[in-house]
């Protein structure tokens, strides 16, 4: 008699990204309810999320430290409430570090500001800089925003079950 083994199911990454337009909405009187719970707020937004499956918080954050003009708050301050957030509710935290200022995809990519980072000096503007000039600058960025996001406590690159 032959026995297989049976492999556990992968665990997908579930989540529905509370974008930096949630709190826009919010502010406006719009409410979002599953019919038994309301979300008043990002983060009862999220908890309504989580009972829906999502295993994980997501969130796009800038090169900005602080709100600067643009399409939404995709600052790393807003990105670090995320991550408190996923901290809170025992989630991983899965952080996309944008090269944008203020936000950036397919239609628009504008460059990275890293003036909130002293300790990042570009020799020029984003667009002349070589691969080997952006490179320090990415390595001095990733490290920077690594250590805010990890101060928060949220867990990244891997697993948490909601408790």
């Amino acid at each position: 008699m032959l026995l297989a083994t049976v492999q556990p199911a992968p665990v997908f990454r579930v989540s529905l990204s509370v974008s930096p337009f949630v709190e826009t909405v919010l502010r406006t009187g719009t409410r979002f309810t599953d019919g038994t719970l309301t979300a008043t707020s990002a983060d009862e937004l999220q908890r309504l999320f989580v009972s829906h499956g999502a295993n994980e918080v997501y969130a796009r954050i800038s090169t900005r430290q602080s709100l600067v003009r643009g399409a939404g708050d995709h600052t790393m301050n807003r990105g670090l409430e995320r991550a408190r957030t996923a901290a809170a509710l025992h989630l991983a935290f899965n952080p996309e570090l944008g090269l944008f200022g203020s936000y950036g995809d397919i239609r628009c990519q504008p460059p990275p500001d890293f003036s909130d980072y002293s300790a990042i000096v570009l020799p020029g503007p984003w667009s002349s800089l070589t691969l080997e000039q952006m490179t320090g600058a990415l390595r001095a960025y990733g490290a920077a925003a690594a250590k805010q996001i990890i101060g928060t406590g949220a867990a990244v690159g891997r697993r948490n079950r909601c408790v």
